[in-house]
């Protein structure tokens, strides 16, 4: 049993996208912001339960979400992540029996769809109180998350999507899905925010300095790299205090208070 394609619409890069997953491994691999990143931050998403914002949504549906209007078809507009899996008879099923639908035993795919979607009944008398085309725009762009809900169903033709026939959709939970997939992810960037970004979320850094420190407690072998890297540590901290204070004297306090946010903001 595994899962041998994941679909993708409407998230972030990824307008529509289709990934084979091959059974033992598979590489991701692609030039910056090319979407290997908004792939697994969408699978997070939706296993953490997390909210999804304005932001998420692909950069060409801006335009149709600042108009719906009644006739505005939702699916249209949904974040959709949908998953393919394999099995056969030699599989263990007694997790996967809750998302099979057909008893045809040549029928051997199961699919999952993930589907973030617009409470269309809900925004829409509000935006009809703001007549200015700006005022609806700031609203939503503000306000756009409150008006989102997030649904997990199983079904079997990709033709149950279409909106005539999602009557077919079997609703399902996100705790049936965990137990029959574990998706863990570690999370590469450093952890340099205060915020609550990274609240729950595995870094490496902090993973691997706590590998370090356990192992330099009983491997001596360790203490001399240690020495060194708190040496390097002070010297570069000496030097960052040298560089920015020339900074800070030359261009004055107001610019570089505005350097500092945003040299934050790409950190």
């Amino acid at each position: 049993m595994n899962i041998s394609k994941i679909k993708i619409k409407n998230f972030r890069l990824l307008r529509d996208s289709v990934l084979e997953v091959k059974k033992d491994l598979s590489l991701l691999i692609g030039r910056n912001n090319s979407g290997k990143t908004s792939l697994l931050v969408l699978f997070e998403k939706f296993y953490s339960n997390e909210d999804f914002t304005y932001d998420d949504f692909s950069l060409c549906l801006r335009e149709q979400i600042h108009d719906i209007n009644d006739t505005t078809n939702i699916q249209d507009l949904s974040i959709q992540m949908i998953l393919e899996i394999n099995y056969d008879g030699t599989d263990n099923l007694e997790k996967l029996s809750e998302f099979i639908l057909d008893l045809d035993p040549e029928q051997n795919v199961v699919k999952i769809l993930f589907e973030v979607s617009i409470k269309k009944e809900k925004i829409l008398p509000i935006l009809e109180l703001l007549n200015e085309p700006d005022k609806k725009t700031r609203y939503i762009k503000k306000n756009f998350q409150n008006f989102l809900t997030t649904t997990i169903y199983s079904f079997e033709n990709d033709e149950d999507l279409l909106e005539e026939n999602r009557y077919k959709l079997i609703k399902k939970d996100l705790k049936q899905v965990k137990n029959l997939i574990n998706f863990q992810i570690i999370h590469a960037k450093r952890n340099v925010s205060s915020s609550d970004d990274n609240k729950g979320k595995r870094i490496l850094s902090s993973m691997t300095t706590k590998y370090f420190n356990q192992k330099s407690i009983v491997d001596p072998n360790f203490s001399d790299i240690n020495q060194m890297m708190i040496t390097m540590d002070g010297t570069l901290n000496t030097e960052y205090d040298t560089k920015i204070q020339k900074i800070f004297l030359k261009i004055g306090k107001k610019t570089f208070l505005k350097y500092l946010i945003l040299l934050k903001s790409y950190i």
